[in-house]
């Protein structure tokens, strides 16, 4: 890849696009549509497309810098949203019993109920440090 940082308009429109399904087959699974047999599994990649894009833009880094950079980008926003999450389902439910099992399956799965929207974040944090010395950036 280019030294500058120029924007790829092409890797936009293609984000843009597999944005629009995302939300549109979740809107589907939402409200129990039907979509499995429509042109909308054409497109069923989009999550490892964010993987792949991530992965295109990879810099070599040390350990240490790969994680402080990622931890600020994507766990501080993971944590800040499963504790309005958190507080949202005890208020809904009055229940420290159902904190106690939004931590658990959060250790378990990486998600829970108060945190569903934000369980790739952890996932991406996870793969991002792991990646982090397995790749070789081209030229590198």
């Amino acid at each position: 890849m280019k030294e500058t940082n120029e924007r790829f308009a092409y890797l936009d429109e293609i984000s843009g696009l597999l944005i629009l399904v995302m939300v549109i087959i979740h809107i589907c699974s939402r409200f129990e549509w039907e979509y499995t047999n429509h042109w909308l599994m054409t497109f069923y990649f989009f999550m490892p497309w964010f993987y792949f894009k991530s992965g295109m833009f990879h810099k070599d880094s040390s350990f240490s810098e790969c994680y402080h950079k990622n931890f600020d980008k994507l766990m501080k926003p993971y944590f800040i949203y499963t504790v309005i999450g958190s507080v949202l389902v005890f208020c809904l439910t009055g229940s420290v019993r159902m904190i106690l099992s939004e931590i658990k399956w959060i250790i378990i799965s990486g998600s829970a109920i108060g945190n569903i929207p934000v369980w790739f974040l952890l996932s991406l944090f996870v793969v991002k440090l792991l990646s982090n010395k397995v790749i070789t950036p081209v030229g590198g």
